[in-house]
Parts: C-alpha cells; structure tokens; sequence
C-alpha cells in the first residue's frame, strides 16, 4: 500500500490472527500499520496505526474516501463479517508513519486525478492551492489495494517539482501549517482537543525516510491461533550531509547528529566517516530489504522521468537494460536480493544517461541526478549501514558533472 513500507505479515485470514491482538504480539518499537481487507467489501479497508505493542489510530480507507474510526466501529465490523477478511502487518520509518498518519487528519487542498491533464494544467491546479509545507500523495491503483506514495515538501517550488512528475493516478495534496490552524481555532472554539496532523507544521514528519525500521520490524509466519514475534535486530552508525553542495538547507527543526567521534561537517561540504567506521559491515537482512526497496522506488522514478522526457518516444534502452542487468521475472525486488544487486541500479542510470538521444540527454542527466540526490538525502543513514554510502555520492557527483569522491565544481 505506502511506497517504502517493509511487509512483515501478508494476507493472513482473519480467523488466524485477530487484528485487534496482533499489536500485543510484536516488538515494542514497531512502528507501522496493520491492514484489514474485507472478503464482502473489496474497496474499503480498515487501517489500525500500530505504535509499539498498541494502536494509536482506527481508520478505514476507501477508493476515494478516508475517515478516522473507532475501536467499537472496527471490532462490530470484525463481528458483522464473522472474521472473513485478511490481514497485512507493515512496518514505516517515523517519516512515512508521520505522513501517512497525517492524511487522515487533515483534509486536503487538492484532490484530482491527473490522467490525461498536460503538465501546465497540473501545475496551475497545485499552484492555486496556495500550499506550502505539508504532503504530497499519490494514489494508484493496484491489488489487493491501492497503491499510495508519499512525498513531504517544505515550499511551493518543491511540491511543484514533485507534482510535476506524477503523469497517472489520483493526486492530493495537503496543507500541515494550514490544518494546523484550523485544529487552533477549533479547539479554542469547542475547548475540546482536536486531533492534528501527525506532522507539526515546523518539522520534517520525523526521522529522514532512510531510517531503520524499529528492532522487532520482521516477523515469523504466524501459526494458526497464534500472531508471529518479530526477531531482534540492532541499529548502525549514521551518516550526515547531502550529496549536493548547492541543496536546499535543513527545513527548520530538522537536525542530523554526526557519528560518535566525528567533527560536525562545515555547512555546505561534505564529510566522510570516521576512518575506524570505514571497515566492511555486513547489513542485517531488514536493511537489505529497505535498501533494495528504495533503489526499485529510485528505477521507478527514473522511468517515469524518461517518459515524461521523450513522451510518445519512450525510449527502449531502459526495458533491455534492466532486463540485462537484473535477469528474471516480477517486480524488481523479486529480483534482486542483495546490496550489490541493488547497486547495479546506478549504473543503469548511467548507461541510460550515455545512449540516451541528444535532444533529451541533458534533462535525463538532470533527472538522474536529482534521483541519486534524493535517494542519498532520504536514506542517509540506511545506505551507510549498509555500507554503499560513497558509492552513491559518487554517482550523484558523475551524474553532476564533478569529480568523484573530490569537492564539488563549482
């Protein structure tokens, strides 16, 4: 369902594990979403927000519809249905929790289905909405059920460049600072507390989307009657600085500690790890699977821009390469199960990038390179983990025209 998310338990009937028990059974610091399909009622979803062993939030989700719930309409609804449902245990980062979260509690200045509009369209619509820190969403759909990313921008221009991307699906955009103020007022109105959005309207939705996924974020099959235990797992170091030079700064409240023993970086450079953390470190398997999941959602991107690019003249060099690179069939994390598989994800931008027609070079380059910026920026910490930090840097610096591995050419 969210574009990130690391499935722990997938479509488990409801007559095996009980939804409503299954946050007791898990770690204490999973954070994620629990997702309860109904047999007789294929286009609406009931989701539970999990924090630790207990849940935050009851809310149902439909095809164009979402609403907060409580826990007496859920557990009536479980009873109505006699258990006829499955059940999906995923586990987010704060980031994605946060956003997720937030759209259930805010209500949005844009909702549109941007199929068949031009690109001057979609940008008048985002442009009226006047919005300025909060989420961008993207639905579409898909099975069991719909597909849905998420993207935090902290000003008009990056919520435009983002919307500018999206070419298919139902788009909705959400204003934090606006519903923020709409929450004030209602409480001073009715003195009752009104849920805000998850999100403050000063911060980034939490840790960067990079960050590991809570000890306990993987989970046995369950047995029957009986809700699976996640494993134990432990956390790395972490790594600071984006890639670009000339990035846009931290949004206010936004702070990224150095390692232990590190010297804080100079605004605007970028540092590299202590040399007694440069030695080989084997990633656990739920960061291999985070880490190959951001480099599928990073090849995604890279195709949408390519066609966004060329239009009507897509251009057949990405199907052959990928299928050369990353041999089989199914999605792209059936594919590739290892850090050095999902690496190859880079040097297909490259090649892309080299035999791409000349009319249409530069601003592929461009989109590459903002990309590899991206995935470096939202998955700092999860990529020096797993120890393929500089390998990225490095890219981004090819794709930017600099010297690997040297300062930025300015």
């Amino acid at each position: 369902m969210i574009a990130g998310a690391l499935e722990i338990i997938r479509g488990v009937r409801g007559t095996l594990v009980h939804p409503l028990l299954l946050p007791g059974a898990q770690g204490p610091d999973l954070l994620g979403y629990i997702v309860i399909a109904y047999e007789d009622r294929e286009d609406l979803f009931d989701i539970l927000f999990v924090r630790g062993s207990r849940i935050e939030e009851y809310a149902s989700l439909h095809r164009e519809l979402r609403t907060l719930l409580s826990e007496t309409a859920v557990t009536v609804a479980l009873a109505s249905c006699r258990m006829k449902c499955r059940v999906y245990l995923y586990a987010l980062t704060r980031q994605l929790y946060n956003s997720f979260l937030s759209t259930f509690q805010c209500a949005p200045s844009l909702d549109v289905a941007v199929d068949g509009l031009s690109r001057k369209q979609v940008a008048a619509l985002v442009t009226g909405t006047g919005c300025v820190n909060g989420i961008l969403e993207v639905v579409r759909p898909a099975l069991p059920f719909p597909s849905i990313t998420l993207f935090r921008f902290h000003s008009p221009e990056e919520l435009l460049e983002r919307a500018a991307l999206v070419r298919e699906g139902r788009m909705l955009a959400y204003d934090v600072e606006l519903n923020a103020v709409i929450a004030e007022r209602s409480r001073s109105r009715t003195g009752d507390t009104p849920a805000g959005p998850a999100i403050a309207p000063g911060d980034t939705g939490g840790a960067p989307e990079g960050e590991s996924l809570p000890r306990g974020g993987t989970a046995h099959a369950p047995d029957a009657g009986n809700a699976a235990r996640p494993e134990g797992g432990t956390t790395g170091g972490e790594y600071t600085q984006p890639p670009d030079a000339q990035a846009p700064a931290a949004p206010p409240g936004e702070h990224q500690p150095a390692p232990p023993g590190a010297h804080a970086p100079t605004p605007g450079t970028v540092s590299s790890p202590p040399v007694n953390e440069k030695k080989a470190r084997t990633p656990l398997a739920p960061d291999v699977q985070l880490l190959v999941a951001a480099f599928g959602q990073a090849l995604e991107e890279f195709d949408r821009a390519g066609r966004d690019i060329f239009g009507s003249r897509v251009e057949r060099n990405l199907p052959r390469i990928v299928d050369s690179v990353f041999p089989g069939n199914g999605s792209f994390s059936e594919r590739v199960s290892s850090v050095a598989g999902a690496l190859n994800v880079l040097g297909v931008f490259r090649t892309c990038v080299a035999r791409a027609t000349p009319l249409g070079k530069r601003s592929l380059r461009r989109a590459a390179r903002d990309i590899v910026r991206d995935l470096y920026q939202n998955h700092q910490k999860l990529l020096y983990r797993c120890g393929v930090e500089t390998e990225v840097r490095d890219c981004y610096r090819i794709l930017a025209g600099e010297r690997p591995g040297g300062a930025a050419l300015l």
